[in-house]
């Protein structure tokens, strides 16, 4: 009996431990997907930067290991849903730019005592203006 149980739980703890490191994204992809991301929030229409931002969450959202937030930055996800906020700002979609600005707000609070919309928004105009 007390065999079988330990085979059982040995089992269920290799799945459980693959299944973890299945979930866990590898950086290159991860780099790779925020380079696209931005690329269509510069450069491309409004529509198309709005779908490749709310991809790139969805995949943020769904790993934040320590090993990928070290590697790809920990607010990169805060800055997503920033540019999401500005980007529904922009659109005139009041409800889908609070979600947006809240979730972000949220992000910015973990790591900042003062965090305020307006410094957020302040701070993705100044990283995303065009350098000459």
């Amino acid at each position: 009996m007390r065999h079988s149980t330990r085979i059982i739980l040995a089992s269920i703890l290799s799945v459980s431990t693959a299944f973890s490191y299945a979930n866990q994204l590898d950086s290159a992809f991860m780099r790779n997907e925020i380079n696209l991301a931005y690329q269509q929030y510069m450069t491309g229409s409004p529509e198309s930067a709005m779908y490749a931002l709310e991809t790139l969450t969805r995949l943020l959202e769904s790993d934040q290991s320590p090993a990928l937030l070290n590697d790809i930055g920990p607010n990169t996800l805060g800055m997503t849903y920033a540019r999401l906020g500005i980007l529904h700002e922009n659109f005139g979609d009041s409800g889908e730019a609070e979600h947006y600005r809240k979730e972000a707000i949220k992000c910015f609070k973990s790591s900042m005592n003062d965090v305020s919309w307006d410094g957020i928004k302040a701070a993705v105009h100044t990283l995303d203006s065009p350098r000459s």
